[in-house]
């Protein structure tokens, strides 16, 4: 079981700090806090924005891959990449989880790429996706059963133009 120490090691910034200084970069008082005991509390904008530009400057000398494959090597689970849309269609573990499902819309006449389950699991069965509801598609179900309304309220509703 990891201790908070540990946790908190994983989630890095002492870490960062160090693979940055490793990098060669100038930290400045990054290097001097505890970050164990780090109080969030006294940041100012002007710190912020000093950071910041430190931090960045670090971080776009370096790849995407490289950064990841840094975070990895140091077990850093709060660095990790941010894919695009082509990217996440594509990802590998997601492709092999059999994760993208189609689903049929008629309106569209073609299938539509939707993501899957949320999880795997043995003893479940995962279910099949369906197309997203058009706007207003289950208004009726949500006024009758839902709301309760009768069809003399819904009409009522409507003809004053509030539904």
């Amino acid at each position: 079981m990891l201790s908070m120490r540990s946790f908190r090691s994983l989630l890095g910034p002492a870490a960062v700090v160090q693979w940055m200084i490793e990098d060669g970069v100038e930290v400045g008082e990054l290097a001097e806090i505890d970050w164990e005991a780090f109080d969030p509390s006294i940041l100012t904008p002007e710190r912020i924005k000093s950071w910041t530009s430190i931090i960045s400057g670090f971080f776009v000398k370096h790849t995407r891959q490289e950064i990841f494959e840094q975070a990895m090597a140091r077990k850093l689970i709060s660095v990790s990449p941010v894919l695009d849309i082509p990217e996440v269609l594509e990802h590998e573990q997601l492709e092999a989880r059999g994760y993208w499902q189609e689903a049929e819309h008629p309106e569209l006449g073609r299938k539509v790429l939707y993501p899957g389950h949320l999880f795997l699991a043995s003893e479940t069965e995962n279910q099949k996706p369906e197309r997203a509801p058009h706007t207003g598609e289950h208004n009726e179900s949500v006024y009758e059963q839902e709301l309760g309304l009768s069809a003399q309220e819904i009409t009522s509703l409507k003809e004053a133009g509030i539904i």
